[in-house]
């Protein structure tokens, strides 16, 4: 479209109440010129065919649905930029755009290059051709860090980058402690509220290497005389048990003696049940190493 065509079809809009804003001004910086002193310059250059603006501030604020104050501060700075000349009294003033806004108005783009580099105080932007002028180039885009860390997922190690994996090791680490709490509710002689029991089981921390340790001490304290006698009477809640830590109690040598009469155990038998008692502890350990090894949690 020509420089005529636009002025006819501004004359016309402006007409019907409408203000034409070409690319070659709405394409200025901000920091040139705001939002309301882009369409109000076009609104004085669309009332300025062939003879200056007389329109009123406030019939510019009623148009614009601002204040007749506000009105009066855009138009001191665009003459201050050098976009319009204010001539005549107060009581019959005359706005006319200057040739610099008439010459944007007139273009179908603007010549960035040439205009910026004489009007404007920007570097050039490291482009690929170094003709269009970056003015965000000091404003890196806010989501950067994302970008970075898409960039290093990419060359990453997959199971601690890609979501499916990591969801997948820990439903497979919940299965495990599913399953080991099996264990130790089976075992444990005093099976009461297991919902809290569970939860306290799962809020233990290293459970991979405390699980052996644990089911070790709860076999040694089942046969205790504390856990056996009165009928069970103190054996501690499993909630209490867990939550205490209860499995590095040290227990008495002694165990509850058979109702035939007193069994004392001799100095050999302890030592012996010592070393099987740690024999059976170190195998454990290693077995559910070498299970979580398998199924790849470590």
């Amino acid at each position: 479209m020509k420089g005529g065509e636009i002025v006819e079809q501004e004359k016309n809009k402006s007409a019907g109440g409408y203000t034409l804003i070409p690319d070659s001004i709405g394409g200025l910086p901000a920091k040139e010129l705001s939002m309301t002193e882009k369409v109000l310059l076009c609104k004085i250059i669309s009332l300025s065919q062939g003879r200056p603006c007389e329109m009123s501030n406030a019939a510019f604020a009623s148009c614009f649905g601002v204040t007749g104050r506000r009105i009066t501060e855009h138009i001191a700075k665009l003459k201050e930029k050098g976009w319009i000349d204010v001539t005549g009294p107060r009581t019959k003033r005359y706005i006319k755009p200057t040739e610099k806004a008439i010459s944007l108005w007139m273009k179908t783009s603007i010549d960035e290059t040439i205009y910026r580099r004489k009007h404007l105080e920007t570097k050039p932007s490291s482009t690929i051709d170094g003709s269009v002028l970056n003015y965000r180039r000091n404003h890196p885009p806010k989501n950067i860090e994302n970008i970075e860390s898409i960039d290093i997922c990419a060359n990453g190690d997959l199971h601690t980058c890609a979501p499916s994996q990591k969801r997948k090791a820990e439903k497979e680490g919940q299965k495990v402690k599913e399953e080991w709490f099996s264990r130790f509710w089976a075992a444990y002689p005093k099976k009461r509220n297991k919902a809290r029991a569970k939860q306290a089981f799962f809020r233990i921390k290293k459970i991979e290497k405390v699980f052996p340790v644990m089911m070790q001490a709860l076999g040694r304290q089942k046969v205790s005389a504390d856990w056996q006698k009165d009928g069970g009477q103190y054996i501690p809640l499993p909630t209490t048990w867990l939550n205490g830590e209860r499995w590095e109690d040290v227990e008495q040598v002694e165990v509850q003696p058979p109702a035939s009469g007193p069994v004392v155990p001799t100095q050999e038998s302890i030592d012996k049940r010592n070393q099987e008692n740690a024999a059976q502890l170190k195998a454990n350990h290693e077995e559910m190493l070498r299970r979580m090894k398998q199924e790849g949690m470590i």
